[in-house]
């Protein structure tokens, strides 16, 4: 099996992701980029390997690079559904453990009514918009140094 980076020397300008309904593309390097930026972020914000992210997003780009950057750093990822209601995606977030929740803005209501569910989550990101007590994603990934960082699996 070919390691991503090497993937993405050779094919790195095709598109990793199309979506369908908007035409958004994402290619293998712009992937390999922003999981890369992702992956030093959850670092910087004290995530170690066997720590737990949750992500609670609609369908799109950010839901690759998150969930990509999470597996480099050696994270579990529990995706939780944007169709549940607060109390069923909250239970979902506090029971995995998260010690990470990455949620769409879109979404407000439902992170604003997980309430105490959030407690044990120590960073919180925002995409799309603001989100009450969440930091924004795409200016904290922009913030991370675009150099590779070694990833868990190698």
């Amino acid at each position: 099996m070919q390691h991503p980076s090497a993937y993405v020397a050779e094919h790195g300008d095709k598109h990793a992701l199309v979506m369908g309904t908007s035409g958004q593309t994402l290619t293998y390097r712009e992937l390999e980029d922003a999981s890369n930026r992702v992956a030093q972020l959850l670092r910087a914000r004290g995530l170690r390997t066997g720590d737990r992210i949750a992500v609670l997003l609609v369908n799109g780009p950010p839901w690759y690079e998150v969930v990509w950057g999470a597996l480099r750093a050696g994270l579990y990822v529990t995706p939780v559904n944007f169709g549940l209601t607060a109390a069923e995606a909250g239970y979902i977030v506090a029971d995995c453990g998260a010690a990470a929740l990455v949620a769409d803005a879109g979404l407000a209501e439902t992170v604003a009514g997980m309430g105490a569910d959030l407690d044990g989550v120590g960073t919180r990101l925002a995409v799309g918009g603001d989100l009450s007590g969440f930091e924004p994603y795409a200016e904290a990934v922009a913030a991370m140094p675009a150099a590779r960082i070694a990833d868990e699996w190698e």
